[in-house]
């Protein structure tokens, strides 16, 4: 697919450097909090402008059932530094556990297409799976607030499927993200319905190649 490029507003190509570069999936709901809170109706703007981008095959805009996405905490469940003892996995589902209990409802979702992905040097084209949905969007909302609060640019934010083309493996099960803050780099994890063996995991994989993380 050639992609209708021109006209692109700088809102436009940053929506799709996040789509591509950062989360695979985000809600009509969070790009219109995000990227359109200056009109007067938010909804209905970011709703008119991804049919846009999607007629001119940069998105796709579709429906699936997801869980509400619950308020992120204001720090995370756990930290954890190289040298420390392991948290308890055991009390960390638990608290996971809690977190996903209401039922799900369609979701209004877009995601970039394969040609966004290729032209920007990342991802796209796949829709998130109903088991990923809603710890996708969860993720989407963890990174736009992530992004309010480093406006400057010191920081970068490494996707999964940017961190798999890093070299972090092809097999393993990669975390959701990485911060790379000047060459310090910080693993971001946004926990699901998570077993205290899939917890460990994670901490297994990030011990062993020395990596700090943050679990949500």
């Amino acid at each position: 697919m050639v992609l209708q490029r021109s006209n692109l507003t700088p809102r436009d190509r940053d929506l799709l450097v996040a789509l591509t570069r950062a989360v695979r999936v985000l809600s009509v709901n969070q790009i219109a909090a995000h990227w359109f809170a200056a009109a007067a109706d938010a909804g209905r703007a970011a709703t008119r402008r991804l049919g846009l981008l999607q007629e001119r095959g940069f998105v796709e805009v579709f429906q699936m059932p997801a869980r509400p996405v619950v308020e992120i905490p204001v720090c995370p469940l756990t930290e954890w530094e190289p040298g420390n003892a392991a948290p308890d996995f055991v009390s960390l589902a638990r608290t996971l556990a809690q977190r996903w209990t209401q039922p799900a409802a369609p979701v209004s979702c877009v995601v970039a297409t394969s040609a966004s992905g290729t032209w920007l040097g990342g991802a796209g084209g796949r829709r998130p799976r109903r088991s990923e949905i809603s710890h996708d969007l969860l993720l989407g909302e963890l990174y736009l607030g992530w992004r309010r609060r480093t406006p400057d640019g010191i920081a970068e934010w490494i996707s999964e499927s940017r961190l798999r083309r890093l070299g972090y493996g092809d097999q393993t099960r990669l975390p959701d993200a990485m911060v790379d803050a000047g060459g310090v780099r910080r693993v971001i994890e946004v926990g699901g319905e998570y077993s205290a063996s899939k917890l460990a995991e994670f901490h297994e994989f990030c011990a062993t190649r020395g990596l700090s993380y943050e679990l949500w």
